[in-house]
């Protein structure tokens, strides 16, 4: 079943999301489909998106690769914010297109369930005081690395040919 709650800021728009399961409910993908549909034709880039990903994942949707392209292009068309979202999709897309029937559809396929274990992972270990610090302090010295091999390479290219051994003799 669809999810829809009201937006406080604007009360006559619906805003969906992908969860049309809950605790303790079944999925009804057709349900969600339809409504999906309908938010669609009132140019909803959520909708758009969800719609996407029901025929990329097969859910409720037969599999069309090209027709989930074409939602989440409509989607970012509609919402500029959808960028992040609708370029992973794309890359999900291509991969599934590319690669099918190989361990990287396998490992797109696997994601959702291993995401509450990690989840889980960051907000035990890796949210706890200390170890944000050190992992801060860990992303700070990368950049530092990064940006001063970047920067070699620049003066590197920069820097001209050193002279070859038969260059200084004059015939």
């Amino acid at each position: 079943m669809p999810f829809f709650s009201a937006c406080p800021n604007r009360p006559r728009q619906v805003l969906l999301t992908h969860s049309h399961v809950f605790v303790g409910t079944e999925r009804d993908y057709d349900r969600a489909a339809d409504a999906y549909m309908h938010a669609k034709s009132q140019l909803n880039a959520q909708a758009m998106f969800n719609l996407g990903y029901m025929h990329e994942h097969r859910q409720g949707l037969p599999l069309d690769l090209h027709l989930a392209k074409r939602y989440y292009d409509q989607a970012l068309e509609i919402d500029p914010a959808a960028q992040l979202p609708v370029m992973l999709a794309l890359a999900s897309l291509w991969i599934r297109r590319n690669y099918a029937d190989t361990f990287l559809v396998d490992f797109i396929d696997s994601l959702p369930s291993v995401y509450p274990k990690a989840d889980e992972l960051i907000k035990n270990v890796v949210m706890e005081e200390g170890n944000a610090t050190i992992l801060t302090l860990f992303v700070c010295l990368l950049t530092v690395l990064y940006l001063r091999e970047r920067q070699r390479r620049q003066a590197a290219a920069a820097a001209p040919p050193p002279p070859l051994p038969n260059d200084n003799i004059v015939n």
